[in-house]
């Protein structure tokens, strides 16, 4: 899947969504409600891991505009993608 597919993907999803795409997996999805801890702890959770994976997190806003991100705000990020960073050949 491209970056460009994943951004329209990512359209779809609901608000509060972390979506993890990998060559292994497909794509895991891990919800948060800001007003959750428990919810958003694992949000944060998953966005480091990726992130540590080497991932680039990219924040999708209301207009499916796409802008990279390093840190995750479960208050302002309504939907995020996390997408392997793209290997030259």
């Amino acid at each position: 899947m491209t970056r460009v597919s994943a951004l329209k993907m990512a359209e779809s999803f609901p608000k509060h969504t972390l979506c993890v795409l990998s060559k292994e997996h497909g794509h895991e999805e891990f919800s948060w409600d800001p007003s959750d801890s428990g919810s958003v702890a694992i949000a944060e959770r998953e966005f480091a891991a990726a992130k540590g994976q080497g991932m680039t997190g990219i924040h999708i806003d209301e207009n499916g505009v796409g802008e990279a991100i390093s840190t995750f705000d479960p208050d302002t990020h309504e939907r995020v993608v996390m997408t392997p960073q793209i290997q030259g050949g």
